[in-house]
């Protein structure tokens, strides 16, 4: 079984050592599936993973099979960090590695007890422990996975032999010192690259969204070592639809890039933001706006940027490999809404009471709590509630004064968007 186990890794690793990407895993037992059942099927669906996201399939099909969860908000959180306990889950669902229970103890900071001690012990072999020269060894699982990690346990479950290696890296010396053979092995066969600068950043971590790109390709590319699944294609590059404007694009001979930019689907109550994703090649530096982002291993990046205001915003990207530049830039425009507001009981009333509420809703995507305005005073209010996905209740109490009142409220939001004016005509009709 466990040599059948080993050809079924070999022939995986083969099949996605060209396009291996960061890896990310998943939490524990507090993290859960957003599932759509549609005829007789699962669809999974989380609210910061769209479709037009570069991880969505590998996301999706992933928490299909259980081997990555969301968490209870309904969110995945695609750039989160990953730990080392999640990633040995990850690692041993997705190999189907025996999780056999025994009361053996390996690390003093994973007892038996631990929801992840069966998927630590598991990996034990692939995944490195830190061994003191005095005291018990440990393992750290709520630390990051790191670089370093992820190319270490490609190296041991491939079966990789550390007899003879070259060196790649300018920083090897911030190669934890065990770990540095592994990670020279794995460069040497193509399952890891550095960046352009020349560095490894070996302690750098690695995202939710990688980690499931990884694992999606391996369940994929077991048994196909000849024909690996590229992201690279150039269909996959040339058929992506999107709502902005290409500005131009100036090519020197540099590296691929795709770039999109969309308005991102934000939660209620959220900022308002575009989002600028694309794909480059692997191990380029790629600037937004001047600004540095985060390249996955397989070129991917993408970045939420806030709007505050309305307007055309345009987005310069650049993407820096091995000297030479390729630059895109695109254009989208922006609006906020100003809040709609109404009345619950729009028509004249009357009471014999000194203090009157006067109930009202608005519907506003990015603010459940704008200010209020009545007769041009700023007023707190009571907030009854939500309505619905974007629609918001409150209450103002005002005093009256005998015979007719009016009131006329209007909202402002945390942008300066103000909504109409709408009146209230209460007659106070008491002693």
């Amino acid at each position: 079984m466990e040599i059948f186990m080993k050809k079924r890794l070999m022939s995986f690793f083969l099949a996605v050592s060209l396009v291996v990407i960061p890896t990310n895993a998943l939490a524990d037992t507090a993290n859960i599936n957003n599932g759509i059942i549609n005829n007789g099927t699962i669809n999974v669906q989380f609210s910061d993973v769209k479709s037009d996201n570069w991880a969505y399939q590998a996301v999706s099909s992933m928490s299909e099979r259980n081997v990555v969860n969301g968490y209870e908000d309904g969110s995945f959180r695609p750039n989160d960090s990953i730990s080392r306990e999640e990633f040995a889950k990850m690692i041993a669902n997705t190999f189907s590695l025996d999780l056999s229970v025994t009361q053996a103890v390996y690390y003093k900071d994973v007892p038996s007890t631990r929801w992840s001690y069966p998927y630590i012990s598991a990996t034990k072999e692939y995944i490195t422990g830190y061994y003191p020269p005095k005291g018990k060894s440990f393992f750290d699982p709520g630390a990051d996975a790191t670089r370093e990690d992820v190319a270490t346990a490609l190296v041991k479950i491939m079966d990789l032999s550390t007899d003879d290696f070259g060196s790649h890296f300018k920083d090897e010396n911030k190669i934890s010192p065990k770990l540095k053979d592994y990670v020279n092995v794995a460069a040497d066969n193509n399952l890891i690259s550095g960046y352009p600068d020349g560095t490894f950043r070996p302690l750098n971590p690695i995202s939710r969204s990688e980690v499931a790109a990884l694992l999606y390709r391996a369940i994929k590319g077991i048994g196909k070592a000849d024909t690996p699944d590229t992201p690279y294609s150039p269909d996959k590059l040339t058929t992506q639809t999107t709502n902005s404007t290409d500005l131009g694009k100036t090519t020197t001979n540099g590296p691929r890039l795709w770039v999109d930019v969309v308005k991102e689907e934000t939660l209620p109550g959220g900022n308002p933001s575009v989002l600028v994703k694309g794909e480059t090649e692997p191990g380029a530096t790629v600037t937004i706006n001047g600004n540095e982002v985060i390249v996955g291993w397989s070129g991917e990046f993408s970045t939420d940027i806030p709007v505050n205001q309305n307007g055309d915003f345009k987005f310069e990207v650049k993407s820096s490999y091995m000297g030479k530049t390729t630059v895109v830039t695109k254009s989208i425009g922006m609006s906020i809404a100003a809040p709609k507001l109404k009345l619950d009981k729009p028509d004249p009333e009357s009471t014999k009471y000194a203090e009157f509420n006067i109930w009202f809703e608005w519907v506003d995507k990015f603010d459940g709590s704008p200010a209020l305005y009545v007769n041009g005073e700023k007023r707190t209010y009571s907030v009854g509630g939500k309505r619905g996905q974007d629609t918001y209740s409150g209450a103002v109490k005002v005093n009256l004064r005998g015979g007719e009142n009016v009131y006329n409220l209007k909202l402002a939001n945390r942008y300066g968007k103000e909504s109409a004016t709408v009146t209230k005509a209460v007659y106070y009709n008491g002693y």
